[in-house]
């Protein structure tokens, strides 16, 4: 069931940039950086539409700092775009993610998917990828593959954000209303990870109080992880779900 209420802007906080360069002849061709964390905002300084300063850290391609600031800078206020979109039917989605690339020697993406990520709308999701995806990014040297990742936050743009609904807590409750059987569903969503031979995943899902699933989205750790998000989106979106007191969001581990 979609929500229609619109919201008003994404509130967005930048969480940092870091570069890898995953050459094991070390990091010596980076610019700046040398390994330094990240801080501040982003280039005016107000902590929105940027990224800090960058950190080099890896063994693969060392890649330009400004560079790929600058490039990041970009792809965040496309993905604050995909945000504001999806607030037009779910004002209360929220969440930080992690989103992890690897570049070709040409500077083309040919990794990407999300780490560390509790959004929980794979729509969204899939379009900040395309927007980090797009990007042109430099070429990595002294290696064949440079890595970037780029932490974001997203603020729910409701009045009143989504409950947490511990994961013990709803297996609890489907066992309590004899719902479709929660350690069912964990079955499934596993027979989706194996599939596609992934590795950890975890699936967040919003269920409003009639216990209809709203939106869901997977946090990964790979790209066969990105492969079966759409397998387990629809496994969870073809479950029967308790109602829940209200609003409610689930973070679940896919076993």
């Amino acid at each position: 069931m979609d929500t229609i209420r619109r919201s008003g802007r994404a509130t967005t906080r930048i969480l940092g940039l870091a570069l890898g360069c995953l050459l094991t002849l070390g990091c010596s061709g980076a610019r700046g950086g040398g390994g330094n964390s990240p801080t501040g905002g982003g280039p005016d300084g107000d902590g929105h539409g940027g990224a800090g300063g960058p950190s080099v850290n890896g063994t693969v391609g060392a890649l330009d700092e400004a560079a790929v600031k600058k490039e990041a800078g970009t792809a965040t206020k496309k993905a604050e775009a995909c945000v504001e979109k999806a607030r037009e039917l779910l004002p209360y989605v929220e969440g930080a993610m992690t989103i992890s690339l690897k570049v070709d020697r040409s500077g083309k993406v040919i990794e990407a998917y999300l780490v560390d990520n509790d959004f929980g709308f794979d729509k969204t999701e899939s379009c900040i990828l395309e927007a980090f995806e797009a990007g042109s990014w430099p070429k990595p040297v002294g290696g064949d593959v440079g890595e970037i990742s780029q932490s974001l936050a997203f603020e729910s743009g409701a009045a009143e954000p989504p409950q947490d609904w511990p994961e013990a807590e709803l297996k609890a409750a489907m066992v309590e209303e004899e719902a479709e059987g929660f350690d069912t569903l964990m079955k499934k969503l596993g027979a989706c990870r194996a599939e596609a031979k992934a590795g950890p995943m975890k699936a967040t899902i919003y269920i409003d109080e009639d216990g209809l699933v709203q939106a869901v989205g997977t946090s990964v750790a790979d790209a066969a992880g990105k492969a079966a998000t759409p397998c387990v989106v629809t496994q969870v979106q073809t479950t029967s779900f308790p109602a829940p007191d209200g609003l409610s969001k689930a973070t679940v581990t896919v076993p």
